[in-house]
């Protein structure tokens, strides 16, 4: 298991867990099998969080999240059929929308932008924030992020991170994210991914279910919804 890229650590959740441990009589295609099954069955029985009516995604400045939340609301838009508003928001430090107003208006989702004073409504609408990126690169303005969701009630915070960046890098993401009270998770460039173990880590560690995998970079494009089920082919190398 340890060449198939997961560490001791998650072998021994696995074998605590879950009451599991390898057998030497099977192939070792079988046991990788079983072993991710295992996995899919520990991330799988953490609560399902339904969404609010206002909803952030959140990240560092290297995770795409601008990416994240244009995959998101065309399947909200087209597929479920939600009715969407989207609120940027600004700091001390510039926080570019010309790309999100663009895909705003291509998709029929209404932009507005925040003011202290802005009086931001939900009804007959979910809203999802835009909001600037946590972390040292992004000139550290998390205690100004973290004012603005306690004041505007603003209770799905979706965390996402970068799955092709090494496990700290992910780890400190995720550190961030649950100082903010992150509820959900999202995996941006799956697709550029080789070390899929460490994902398994990473959302056993957050204790939050996936949201969604974002596989390439296509914008309109079919997410997938079923992340667990998507994870565990990749794994196990079928998709």
């Amino acid at each position: 298991m340890k060449a198939a890229g997961f560490s001791e650590a998650l072998l021994w959740r696995v074998e605590i867990e879950r009451r599991w441990s390898i057998s030497g009589e099977k192939p070792l295609g079988d046991a990788l099998a079983e072993f991710v099954r295992e996995l899919r069955q520990l991330v799988g029985a953490f609560p399902a969080v339904p969404l609010s009516r206002r909803v952030v995604f959140i990240s560092s400045s290297q995770a795409d999240k601008s990416l994240a939340l244009g995959q998101w609301l065309t399947r909200e838009v087209f597929q479920q059929g939600t009715k969407c508003r989207v609120c940027h928001v600004e700091f001390s430090r510039p926080n570019s929308c010309l790309e999100l107003e663009v895909f705003c208006d291509a998709v029929g989702v209404g932009l507005m932008h925040y003011t202290p004073d802005l009086r931001v409504s939900d009804d007959g609408a979910r809203v999802y924030w835009d909001v600037p990126c946590f972390g040292a690169a992004a000139g550290d303005e998390t205690p100004q992020l973290a004012d603005l969701l306690r004041q505007q009630a603003i209770e799905t915070r979706v965390l996402v991170l970068n799955a092709a960046y090494e496990i700290e890098s992910l780890r400190a993401g995720l550190k961030s994210g649950r100082s903010l009270g992150a509820t959900h998770v999202v995996l941006t460039h799956l697709d550029e991914t080789k070390d899929v173990g460490k994902l398994w880590e990473i959302l056993l560690e957050g204790d939050m279910r996936p949201l969604f995998f974002s596989h390439d970079g296509n914008l309109l494009g079919p997410i997938g919804v079923e992340p667990l089920d998507f994870l565990v082919k990749k794994t196990l190398g079928k998709s």
